[in-house]
């Protein structure tokens, strides 16, 4: 009997010292590792925040994620509620476009919390950027029609957010039958191209040139078409403004003629007044 109780006994010793450390292996958090963002990432969209925690441990009860401008006030931005407590790569998804501001420099923190006792691990990342605006693109060409044979200079400006610290630039040249379709200067840092490929082209008109800005994330623009004529004989002509910029032209001489105008009137309406004032004339004797 005495020693069915130490048989007892001694299980019983076996299975506290099992549990025993079955629980401190459950609640060891060595450490996390935050894969996105990254540090100086620059990101736009939705995009999926992960951090891998290890070792895989039950006694994850979520990972946190926070952000912060200055590395001191921290801002919640959601927990891994839905996490399987025993896997190790945790993640979330984010919209970048919501509480972020475009250009600001982020520190992401992801937190991993203890399921029981409060304890936790964390890392971060700094110099994080969001851009969810596109840049913007301009184009200008130096002829309105070219002779067959002449190149036609292409000049697309793209300006950015301060997000971007470069652009790349892609050139079309296109005829309206679908007859010529030319893709130039793919993903090119330089904003100018010159077509030399009109000497090849029919003569006639239909001609059009196009471009297309991308910012750093991938956010694309494009410039409005510019056309232009190919000709047999002759050189090119100097470009003619486009439709917009003769309207504001046009718009800019019809508003010198009426402050002239209005400048004469008052003018007039002055000397009038003058003129009628008494003693303005000599009395007759």
């Amino acid at each position: 009997m005495k020693k069915n109780k130490l048989g007892i006994l001694s299980l019983l010793i076996l299975a506290i010292t099992f549990s025993m450390i079955g629980l401190v292996n459950a609640t060891e958090m060595t450490g996390i590792t935050l894969n996105r963002p990254v540090t100086n990432g620059e990101y736009t969209g939705t995009i999926t925040f992960s951090a891998t925690v290890t070792p895989a441990s039950s006694a994850v009860k979520n990972v946190t994620f926070y952000y912060s401008t200055n590395g001191i006030t921290w801002t919640y931005i959601r927990s891994n509620s839905t996490a399987d407590a025993t896997q190790e790569v945790h993640t979330l998804s984010v919209n970048t476009g919501v509480n972020f501001t475009d250009g600001a420099s982020y520190t992401i923190n992801a937190t991993a919390w203890n399921r029981t006792g409060g304890g936790h691990v964390q890392t971060t990342a700094t110099g994080v950027e969001m851009d969810n605006t596109n840049p913007t693109a301009s184009l200008k060409l130096d002829k309105s029609f070219v002779s067959k044979g002449s190149p036609i200079f292409a000049d697309c400006s793209g300006s950015s957010d301060s997000v971007d610290t470069a652009l790349t630039y892609f050139f079309t040249l296109t005829k309206s039958d679908s007859s010529i379709i030319t893709n130039e200067l793919a993903n090119s840092s330089s904003k100018t191209y010159t077509f030399s490929g009109v000497d090849t082209s029919p003569v006639g008109p239909g001609y059009s040139i196009n471009c297309r800005v991308t910012d750093n994330v991938g956010k694309i623009s494009s410039a409005t078409n510019l056309t232009f004529d190919v000709r047999s004989t002759g050189d090119g002509g100097v470009i003619e403004p486009t439709e917009p910029i003769k309207k504001a032209e046009e718009q800019k001489k019809s508003n010198t003629l009426l402050y002239l105008l209005l400048l004469i009137i008052i003018i007039v309406i002055i000397v009038i007044v003058f003129a009628t004032q008494p003693g303005s004339k000599k009395r007759r004797r």
